[in-house]
């Protein structure tokens, strides 16, 4: 499945408003994919992607994807970042390889839309599995 399939059928899952699949590298943004309502301003999704690995930074300062609008954070781990704004919200998803983000509108259920795209992480994580130490 190619990045813009992963991405169109994100879109489908009702609620969701945008998302994005994007690379890990924290020095220039990388989008695999996006939808065409995900943010264009390039410089605060590149924060959002150099924050994700800071729990204590996401706790402290939200996530803004565009201007004048800031998500409050209310879970940060190492897999899952969820942030709210009002009844809306953000999650990032991280894969191994990436982050999948997306927006959610409205009075939508979190937790249904959380479920119904972790199916999508399962299967990246198993594509991308973890590179193992020595």
């Amino acid at each position: 499945m190619s990045w813009n399939q992963y991405v169109d059928n994100i879109m489908k899952i009702p609620g969701v408003t945008s998302v994005a699949i994007l690379g890990k590298d924290t020095k220039v943004l990388s989008v695999w994919a996006r939808s065409k309502d995900f943010s264009n301003d390039n410089a605060r999704v590149l924060k959002l992607v150099q924050d994700l690995p800071k729990f204590d930074v996401l706790q402290a300062s939200g996530i803004s994807l565009v201007e004048g609008f800031k998500y409050m954070t209310t879970v940060a781990n190492e897999s899952f970042v969820h942030a709210r704004k009002e009844n809306q919200g953000v999650f990032a998803f991280d894969f191994n390889s990436g982050y999948v983000v997306l927006t959610y509108a409205p009075g939508v259920d979190a937790g249904n839309v959380s479920n119904a795209v972790d199916v999508y992480i399962k299967h990246l994580r198993t594509q991308f599995p973890k590179a193992k130490t020595a």
